[in-house]
């Protein structure tokens, strides 16, 4: 049995679902938005969780459970700002709590590892292993500050969070993308107020997105009408083309040696292409890759299918 723990929004799920169902496989689903409404018990003794739903019933035990594909981050790091109530706040970190606790099948294979996938969300983790895998990096500071600016020089600074944040706001959604700033402009920022990631601005660039699927990957580059785009593409994602792209061979392995390092199954890497070098910005553990299925026609779903049934 294959078990897979995500979002019923998730459509890089539905994609593997459909996969597994081509192939005859067996699966069962654990949604945690939905969770709430059946019931649903994990004896981490026994190991063993038993789902009871209107619509469907399952248990899964240690001896039928081959591997696990976990979609879920290992923290729900939000702020409701009023949107929820405190009780469906908790409940919703609760949830998350429960999906990373399904750890006790550690027999099984997993894509990812909450374990591993809370080590690797760290930002300057990532790029720590990047840097001694050989990958090039842009010069990197941490600090609620820009005192040090002599690795630095005097180009424009990208602008990061160190962790993934996502404020809920009225009716919609506020996160922190990169920013592009002038090394004036920190000083008079209201960031000085947190420790934030500052990077030498890479520019000109060509955002490459690679997906890692054990060892195999699926190159992507990201434009908007054949060039490169400034600052952070996601603020641009509507006009963004995404397009196969012949990556190095040397360099796909070394983002498939970065996922291993990593001790993950997958991950979404981000690279920037600037004057012939290959910088590594971020790898995502958990990160989205349905659209390049329709887009690039890199078959990610049946990597990750192959991967879930292998071993």
């Amino acid at each position: 049995m294959v078990l897979l723990v995500a979002n019923s929004r998730d459509f890089a799920t539905d994609y593997v679902v459909a996969e597994l169902l081509r192939r005859g496989q067996k699966y069962e689903r654990l949604d945690l938005d939905l969770a709430s409404e059946d019931r649903v018990s994990l004896d981490p003794i026994r190991r063993q969780l038993r789902v009871d739903g209107k619509d469907h019933s399952f248990t899964v035990s240690e001896s039928d459970l081959q591997s696990v594909l976990f979609r879920a981050p290992t923290h729900l790091r939000e702020s409701s700002a009023g949107r929820y109530e405190p009780d469906k706040l908790l409940a919703r970190h609760q949830w998350a709590a429960f999906a990373r606790s399904l750890m006790v099948f550690d027999h099984a294979r997993w894509m990812n590892h909450p374990k591993s996938t809370y080590a690797a969300e760290n930002k300057p983790f990532q790029l720590s292993i990047a840097s001694k895998l050989g990958f090039e990096a842009p010069e990197t500071i941490i600090a609620n500050c820009n005192q040090d600016r002599n690795s630095m020089g005097e180009n424009r600074v990208a602008v990061k969070a160190l962790d993934t944040f996502l404020l809920r706001v009225e009716d919609g959604d506020a996160f922190f993308y990169t920013q592009l700033l002038g090394v004036g402009e920190l000083e008079s920022s209201s960031l000085q107020q947190m420790p934030f990631i500052q990077q030498n601005a890479i520019e000109p660039k060509v955002d490459l997105r690679v997906t890692v699927v054990g060892n195999r990957f699926f190159p992507a580059s990201v434009t908007r009408e054949g060039r490169g785009i400034e600052g952070d593409w996601r603020l641009a994602k509507d006009a963004a083309e995404f397009m196969p792209y012949d990556l190095p061979a040397s360099v796909g392995q070394r983002c498939v040696d970065l996922v291993s390092e990593l001790g993950l199954a997958f991950g979404a890497i981000d690279l920037a292409l600037c004057r012939d070098k290959f910088y590594f910005l971020e790898v995502n553990p958990t990160g989205e890759w349905a659209w390049l299925l329709e887009t690039t026609g890199g078959r990610i779903d049946r990597a990750i299918a192959d991967w879930l049934l292998s071993g």
